[in-house]
């Protein structure tokens, strides 16, 4: 996938995730990786979140800004499990959604403007202090997913 390739998701980026752009954001990195997938990592001064394609499944990954570590990144289900507590578990997205970029773009963002007020908080100077909790929601999660993916086997 060139560069070029890029412009159109990129448009579609600023199109529906707006209001991260009206908060500050600003697209720090915007790449393609192999057999077609994409990642653009878009940075404010507390946290960083990467919108991407992985074989047709897109996703939000929230992180530390200028985080090194890959197990500082939690997903946008992972985060909404910690913040309710563990109350709200958003299962896997619709599968009418796989592979439609610009719907599954669409539904990210509106839950992302929903929780963004709440999910902020976790990271900058706090994210220490929910660090071990979001490493929970994000091991709880894994269980419930092995539990039901062992179920079906």
């Amino acid at each position: 996938m060139k560069r070029d390739s890029l412009d159109p998701i990129l448009k579609e980026i600023y199109t529906y995730f707006d209001f991260l752009f009206a908060k500050g954001y600003r697209i720090k990195e915007a790449k393609t990786l192999s057999m077609g997938s994409w990642k653009i990592t878009l940075d404010s001064p507390d946290m960083s979140i990467d919108i991407f394609n992985d074989q047709g499944e897109i996703n939000l990954l929230f992180s530390p800004t200028n985080n090194s570590d890959y197990r500082n990144q939690f997903g946008i289900r992972t985060i909404i499990d910690y913040l309710s507590h563990g109350k709200s578990h958003i299962g896997k997205f619709e599968r009418h959604l796989f592979g439609n970029r610009k719907k599954r773009l669409q539904m990210l963002a509106g839950l992302l403007a929903e929780y963004l007020d709440q999910i902020t908080p976790c990271f900058g100077d706090n994210f220490q202090k929910n660090k071990p909790g979001l490493f929970l929601a994000r091991e709880e999660r894994n269980d419930i997913f092995m539990e039901r993916y062992m179920r079906k086997g």
